[in-house]
């Protein structure tokens, strides 16, 4: 646990860096279903600190990068593929997207976030997401 950790100024040489690796933070945050004081209760700092992070203006403790890894399921590695080493303007237009697939680790997960975003949805919506699970099931049955 990081106790009273207040967000450091980042350097220009290494800003592109701690961008790309919040854009990764709130891209995994957002995809587990996570709200920003979660996460930071979790993993016991000041929701400012944690957005600091997310928008790239503080470096993450290395410590607290793995704590963050443990608790989105990712392996740390997640946070540097792609990164951009030593840019001093990051390119935004190339910041990495959500993945399209869900990543989730186990099965009562991936059930959780059905569940969630199920509820989500207004009646239509979910008439249409169940017929299109119909579709699915009765596809595989052919393979």
């Amino acid at each position: 646990m990081v106790e009273k950790f207040q967000p450091g100024e980042s350097s220009a040489r290494t800003q592109g860096l701690w961008i790309h690796i919040g854009l990764r933070l709130r891209n995994q945050r957002i995809q587990m279903g996570f709200s920003e004081a979660s996460v930071a209760a979790h993993v016991g700092i000041p929701i400012a600190s944690y957005q600091a992070f997310e928008a790239g203006r503080a470096e993450v403790p290395a410590a607290l990068l793995a704590q963050l890894a443990d608790l989105f399921k990712v392996s740390i590695f997640y946070f540097f593929r792609d990164a951009p080493f030593g840019e001093i303007e990051p390119d935004l237009r190339s910041a990495p997207e959500p993945p399209a697939i869900f990543t989730v680790a186990t099965d009562e997960d991936r059930v959780a976030c059905l569940v969630r975003d199920f509820r989500k949805l207004n009646r239509d919506r979910q008439q249409y997401l169940l017929l299109l699970a119909r579709v699915l099931v009765e596809d595989t049955k052919d393979e």
